[in-house]
């Protein structure tokens, strides 16, 4: 695997003991545990106090290993740096001297002391303060940021969707706006920068199906309208210096154009930058503009340019083979800070420059921060940012069904970041499919193919114009050479089913629109060889699943359920004589069922008990089980954990194989059922961070 996430597999690593012996049937032991749940605490919620209470537990847990404990004094060494705290020199000699065997250990902490050797007697207002969580949700503060004396933050409210302003300290809350529409969201803000000075607001307000840009005055709340109604997106991209023009970016992906608006006269100059672009951000001095871009080769590479304004052309600064996303500018437009993964992990950097050019290499600030996205950065160097919790990524792993034993699973994904799901093993068990949104717009629907090779070695991504729906997955043609996506256009007018060439990417539809008197194509499965379709239908006394052949609009009703239910077709049997569905009568409870192809009968396969849900399964290859995710409600009523249960379609009671400490949403088999392929995701909320003094000057 060419690039690993360092933060998952530190997790995995980690409980590594405690997953295989629970799935071996053996208790783990408590200082596994512990370890596992310590560095998730340290490097996943950035709860430094809590960390090292957990890792002072596993130093007192009894039967320890060397390994075990070297490795808890690391990374409590870690907290403390990163805390600031005169234990962590002491704690990292004691790694290097006492735990020589270990040599991977001991060469980090030999390393950490050699960079606190190089820091050591520098003034400390060089260095800036570690990651500091402000509000644990954020929720609002989005599509806002800080003004530029940090007293403030804007806003949208999210029970008026009006833009406002929050005071800091207080939390005193002021709205700006009156008119947002928030019952039929016909109007309302979107994007707001703060002018230099702190006295105004620009925003994108949308309004009678179209954009404008305004300008609002912090004190009053009196707003101006700067530009006639657009039917795109802009984005504000900053003010110049003198705060007297505004600066937005209309982009696409063969060009970006920087336009100033002037507030006294409206249009401006308008800068063209070849290529695509995203998140461009324009500098203090009003000199550069400098922006993340995807490579045309490689959408899930993204690089950093700065465009100069004198110039008129692109300096390269951030060109890794990794995903690198811009954060902010300094105050002085002489650094900027960014994202990337090049480490394995989501770390934060920043880079030095000179008259727009790189000086030197990028510095490394903070380590795995987490998916981020820009908020702003203060006159005195502070970067507010926001993380988002929610996350999910594919994982791989060997299994062996008929003795019922699951090894360790490892984290798949080439690029960590935290969209990666649904995977789908290729018939040939080479390859893996798997979706996620693309990196230049993390939240958006998933419209982006990877397709990587089992051991790592080949790596290829494509962007669609298509927004995908995953729930539907990536079901591969027979003869390996295809997939089936479900989805709509990219204007949202157009939805069905569209066939993918693995080999040039290319897409194109294969059935859209509505069936005539068949299922709606959401809830289409087709056989292997696509020639056969099932589905679900829902007629005004029922609601049924119905069978028939791709181009034939006749159709043989397979199951019918009186009561108002809602049936869920899953997938068809690899030798096509079954389908697996899911029938559920009321919010919160499924029963999992089988019906045959050839004489309709039924047969209940899984029920599920209070407190538990029934994931979407996979088929194993001889069509005689079906291997289904149970999943258990934690704290807050989220799934935690996840039972896998072999469900015969005989009429047998099924089978527990494993438990493991994390909630699976999507599962697939190889077709030799020896390679089990899954994504787990967690729900979280968008917290708001701050690195204190980021860009302040050494006195």
């Amino acid at each position: 695997m060419p690039t690993a996430s360092r933060i998952v597999l530190a997790l995995a690593l980690a409980i590594a003991a405690a997953l295989s012996a629970s799935m071996r049937q053996q208790p783990p032991t408590s200082a596994d545990l512990l370890l596992g749940a310590a560095l998730h605490a340290e490097r996943v919620e950035g709860d430094l106090d809590a960390a090292i209470a957990l890792y002072e537990k596993v130093l007192a847990a009894p039967g320890i290993t060397r390994r075990q404990a070297a490795t808890a004094l690391l990374h409590l060494a870690f907290c403390y740096v990163r805390l600031e705290r005169a234990e962590a020199r002491r704690t990292l000699e004691r790694v290097a001297r006492e735990y020589a065997e270990e040599k991977d250990l001991a060469e980090q902490a030999r390393r950490e002391l050699q960079r606190l050797n190089q820091t050591r007697g520098k003034s400390a207002n060089v260095r800036p303060k570690a990651p500091r969580r402000v509000l644990g949700d954020a929720k609002g503060l989005t599509e806002g940021g800080p003004s530029p004396d940090g007293r403030y933050f804007a806003f949208i409210d999210d029970a008026t969707m009006n833009l406002g302003i929050v005071q800091m300290t207080s939390g005193t809350k002021r709205l700006l706006t009156q008119e947002a529409d928030a019952a039929k969201a016909s109007a309302f803000p979107y994007r707001s920068v703060w002018s230099p000075d702190g006295r105004h607001l620009a925003y994108v307000w949308y309004t009678n199906r179209a954009w404008e840009l305004r300008v609002t005055d912090v004190a009053d709340g009196k707003a101006r309208v700067l530009t006639p109604a657009m039917d795109y997106v802009p984005d504000v991209v900053g003010w110049s210096r003198d705060a007297r023009s505004v600066a937005i970016c209309v982009a696409n992906r063969s060009r970006c154009e920087i336009r100033l608006i002037d507030l006294a006269g409206g249009a401006g100059r308008t800068l063209l930058i070849p290529g695509s672009c995203s998140n461009a951000q324009m500098s203090p001095d009003d000199r550069f503009v400098a922006f993340d871009f995807t490579r045309s080769d490689d959408p899930a590479n993204m690089d950093i340019s700065i465009w100069s304004v004198e110039g008129q052309q692109a300096l390269p600064a951030v060109e890794h083979p990794a995903i690198d996303r811009l954060l902010a500018w300094s105050p002085d437009s002489r650094s900027i800070a960014f994202s990337s993964d090049r480490s394995g992990t989501i770390d934060l950097y920043t880079l030095q420059l000179d008259n727009g050019r790189p000086r030197g290499q990028p510095t490394r600030i903070a380590e795995s921060v987490g998916r981020i996205y820009p908020s702003g950065v203060t006159t005195g160097g502070s970067l507010f940012y926001l993380r988002d919790r929610s996350s999910t990524e594919v994982y791989l792993t060997p299994v062996d069904l008929e003795r019922g034993i699951l090894d360790v699973p490892r984290p798949f994904g080439r690029h960590v970041i935290g969209t990666n799901t649904r995977p789908s093993i290729s018939p040939d068990g080479r390859l893996v499919a798997y979706l996620s949104s693309p990196p230049a717009n993390p939240s958006s629907t998933p419209s982006m193919v990877s397709i990587q090779s089992i051991d790592g070695s080949t790596y290829r991504a494509f962007l669609l114009d298509l927004r995908i729906q995953e729930m539907f997955g990536l079901p591969w043609s027979a003869d390996g050479r295809s997939l089936l996506l479900w989805g709509n256009n990219a204007q949202g007018t157009t939805g069905g089913i569209y066939r993918f060439d693995v080999q040039s990417g290319r897409t194109e539809p294969f059935l859209l629109g509505r069936l005539k008197d068949g299922p709606s194509l959401g809830t289409a499965r087709l056989s292997a060889d696509h020639a056969k379709i099932v589905g679900w239908l829902t007629a005004p006394d029922a609601a049924k699943i119905v069978a028939g052949a791709v181009g034939v609009n006749e159709w043989r009703e397979l199951y019918r359920h009186s009561r108002p239910v809602t049936l869920f077709p899953e997938s068809l049997s690899p030798d096509g004589r079954w389908l697996a569905f899911q029938e559920s009568v009321r919010v919160g409870t499924s029963t999992a069922k089988v019906v045959s192809i050839e004489n309709s009968e039924v047969r209940t396969v899984l029920t599920h008990a209070a407190g538990e849900f029934i994931g979407y399964a996979a088929w194993t290859p001889d069509s005689r089980c079906l291997l289904y995710p149970v999943g258990k409600f934690g704290e807050q009523n989220r799934p935690s954990t996840t039972e896998l249960r072999l469900a015969p379609i005989d009429g047998r009671p099924p089978v527990r194989l494993a438990t493991l400490p994390l909630p699976v949403k999507w599962l697939d088999l190889s077709r030799d059922g020896r390679l089990l392929a899954f994504s787990s995701g967690s729900t979280g909320t968008v917290e708001l961070w701050v690195i204190e003094g980021l860009f302040s000057k050494a006195k």
